[in-house]
């Protein structure tokens, strides 16, 4: 389940985000657009994200047939500031230990139940939504992607990994680079996204 949720210029949560926490049973109360339901919209988007047909979609903002119609970018920035960038960052809980097979000793390593998924998302002088980066993390380790700071120009991303001597490393030294993750027939955003869906 889901054990904390924090916000980033999303609708009225700003630029600062403060996590909070939930439970089996979540009530919450306060003023009006005080950001109550933009934790549930914000969940939303993210689930018609992963149910939408079309693949080049960063994020599925919807339409009058989605579960939540969140209209561009610029509405749902905090503000209505274009130049926002739009993060997120969500703990959960599994209902057993994660194990992951290491194929070089054939071992198991053995997780907490405790993951964490955060994101953050812009868009560019025309218009398209950008994901600048996505990241998992579970006991010392973290994965993920991030925007190609060294390539303005084309949509490569670089993948991390912490620590760093786990063997995504390029012959050359250099961290390997990926094509964009929401270009073609595929949307690996979309499957991560799915995947914390799946286990949360």
């Amino acid at each position: 389940m889901i054990t904390s949720i924090g916000l980033q210029n999303f609708k009225s949560w700003g630029p600062n985000p403060e996590k909070v926490k939930l439970a089996p049973l979540t009530a919450f109360f306060g003023a009006n657009s005080a950001g109550k339901s933009s934790l549930i919209q914000f969940l939303l988007m993210l689930k018609q994200t992963v149910e939408s047909s079309d693949r080049k979609l960063v994020l599925n903002f919807g339409d009058d047939r989605s579960l939540v119609e969140l209209g561009s970018f610029k509405d749902i920035a905090y503000r209505h500031n274009i130049e926002a960038q739009i993060g997120c960052e969500i703990e959960w809980q599994l209902p057993h230990p994660l194990e992951i097979p290491i194929e070089e000793t054939s071992e198991i390593s053995s997780s907490p139940i405790k993951l964490q998924f955060s994101a953050n998302f812009t868009q560019n002088d025309t218009g398209q939504v950008k994901l600048e980066n996505f990241e998992y993390k579970f006991n010392q380790y973290s994965g993920g992607i991030r925007r190609d700071s060294n390539d303005n120009k084309s949509d490569n991303y670089v993948l991390t990994v912490q620590p760093d001597d786990l063997g995504l490393r390029s012959k050359r030294g250099r961290p390997p680079t990926i094509s964009s993750p929401y270009s073609g027939r595929e949307n690996p955003t979309g499957r991560y996204i799915a995947l914390f869906l799946r286990y949360s």
